[in-house]
């Protein structure tokens, strides 16, 4: 996982804008099983990891290249589906509210 990665990062791409195909690939299913840990939904999931390679893209300059990849990488999948869920608690609570 992390050579291919870091790789679709360094050229400008993610692996989730890779040639669709029937089997995902293992970072996509690790991905998508951490950020599920934190929000309620399948798709709230997905949103999350894709939220998380783009952040990854952006941040990449901060990656410390003698450290793993994987441990960087899963605290920003953590990171923003932890976020999507705090947002979506303020707002059902606004909801609720208003």
């Amino acid at each position: 996982m992390k050579n291919v990665l870091i790789a679709a990062i360094a050229v400008g791409t993610a692996v989730a804008c890779s040639e669709p195909t029937a089997e995902p690939l293992a970072a996509d299913v690790e991905a998508l099983a951490a950020a599920w840990e934190f929000v309620p939904t399948r798709e709230d999931a997905e949103d999350a990891v894709q939220d998380a390679f783009a952040r990854c893209w952006k941040e990449f300059g901060r990656y410390d290249p003698a450290r793993p990849f994987a441990p960087w990488f899963f605290t920003i999948v953590r990171n923003v589906a932890r976020n999507a869920i705090r947002r979506d608690r303020f707002v059902d609570r606004g909801a609720a509210h208003g």
